[in-house]
């Protein structure tokens, strides 16, 4: 399954989706932590992708890769972008990416 994420799909920087027997939960996060410390500003949209048997009870959750470029087998994100390649999907440039959401096998 593909899915070009777009802002208008996130309530409360959340989106979650069902396919198969698996569920993909993106979660937007940018925050800015001011202050003396090192942690600057996080920019960055997270996958946790659920798996569950047929009564939809979890099996397992796995967080998945959201680096441009790559798969993991649960999950894979691309863009014909070639300067996206090797960064991490965030809200800003979400919608030069595909998700791919792979099917149980």
């Amino acid at each position: 399954m593909e899915i070009e994420l777009k802002q208008e799909m996130f309530v409360n920087n959340k989106y979650t989706v069902s396919y198969g027997s698996r569920e993909a939960s993106f979660t937007i996060i940018d925050e800015e932590f001011a202050g003396n410390n090192t942690l600057g500003r996080i920019n960055r949209i997270t996958v946790l992708v659920r798996i569950l048997d047929k009564a939809g009870k979890e099996l397992g959750a796995r967080m998945c890769t959201t680096v441009i470029g790559l798969g993991d087998g649960l999950v894979g994100v691309y863009s014909s972008d070639p300067e996206l390649k090797g960064k991490v999907m965030t809200k800003d440039n979400m919608s030069q990416c595909v998700v791919i959401l792979y099917e149980d096998a």
